[in-house]
């Protein structure tokens, strides 16, 4: 913008030196000339239309010079505008840095807080892991297949907490970051926790395949009290028996007089009228290795 404004400027001081050098001249014009005999020199008419031409050329620079000095005016009061905007922008700016650097700073804080509360989390998660290890051998096959994607996702050892693992010099960049392979072993943890979980909470009915006797396979239906108890028959209900968790796994025992009963919970399951059914239960308490 200097540019333009500087060329007005100076145009506008050569025009006021021009008018300048020129009322000299017009003063001139009108001083009286002329004999005493009342006649007019020779170039008085001459004189008169130069002093003429040169009002109006003083007329013409006057107004020139007014419009010029409107059209810089307004430039002036546009270049202040644009300043002004230029400055409510910066202070924007600088507002907008300064709250970043509030949020960045409550971030900070946020993740301290985070990674102190987290701090336990991997010794946690291996702990948790390792009691699933345990806990699988002892739930009902028919579980173990159902969870079997997930469980097989399980850590075959315990992994090695963050202090005593060994950093590599240089990690592979495919290796997944320590916090990100935290993340999907929680994650396998607490699916099968819910799975597990959502079994023992409810009284199931699983098709499977059970000793009848007599070295005799059939087919059967396992009422399963949560992870608490079974009980199976046929459909004829000529073979039944129960099943109890144990330290090493379930144990099945064959109880063919249990048939009857078990048929009718298994119908009142699949939706036929509810009715007292008397079935033995065995209450046992597993001892935690």
């Amino acid at each position: 913008m200097d540019g333009p404004l500087t060329g007005i400027a100076a145009s506008a001081a050569q025009r006021r030196r021009k008018s300048t050098i020129l009322l000299p001249m017009t003063a001139l014009c009108l001083l009286p000339f002329g004999g005493g005999d009342g006649e007019d020199p020779p170039n008085a008419r001459q004189l008169l239309e130069k002093w003429l031409q040169v009002r109006q050329q003083i007329s013409r620079e006057t107004r020139e010079w007014e419009l010029q000095r409107e059209l810089l005016d307004s430039r002036i009061a546009l270049v202040q505008r644009e300043l002004d905007a230029a400055d409510g922008k910066s202070a924007d700016v600088l507002a907008r840095i300064t709250e970043n650097r509030k949020g960045i700073a409550e971030a900070k804080r946020e993740k301290a807080v985070l990674d102190q509360a987290t701090a336990g989390l991997p010794e946690l998660v291996a702990g948790l892991e390792e009691r699933l290890r345990t806990l699988l051998p002892r739930l009902p096959e028919t579980l173990r297949n159902e969870i079997s994607a997930v469980s097989q996702r399980l850590p075959s050892k315990p992994e090695a907490s963050p202090a005593t693992a060994k950093v590599e010099a240089a990690p592979k960049t495919d290796t997944p970051r320590p916090a990100a392979k935290l993340v999907t072993r929680m994650q396998v943890v607490i699916e099968l926790l819910k799975r597990i979980d959502k079994f023992n909470s409810e009284v199931s009915i699983r098709s499977e395949t059970r000793d009848v006797g007599d070295g005799k396979r059939a087919a059967v239906s396992v009422v399963y009290l949560g992870l608490g108890q079974a009980f199976y028959a046929t459909e004829d209900g000529k073979y039944a028996g129960t099943g109890v968790p144990t330290d090493e796994g379930w144990h099945w025992t064959i109880k063919n007089d249990l048939g009857p009963a078990v048929v009718r919970a298994v119908g009142m399951k699949n939706g036929k009228p509810a009715a007292f059914v008397a079935l033995p239960v065995q209450v046992r308490t597993l001892q935690q290795k």
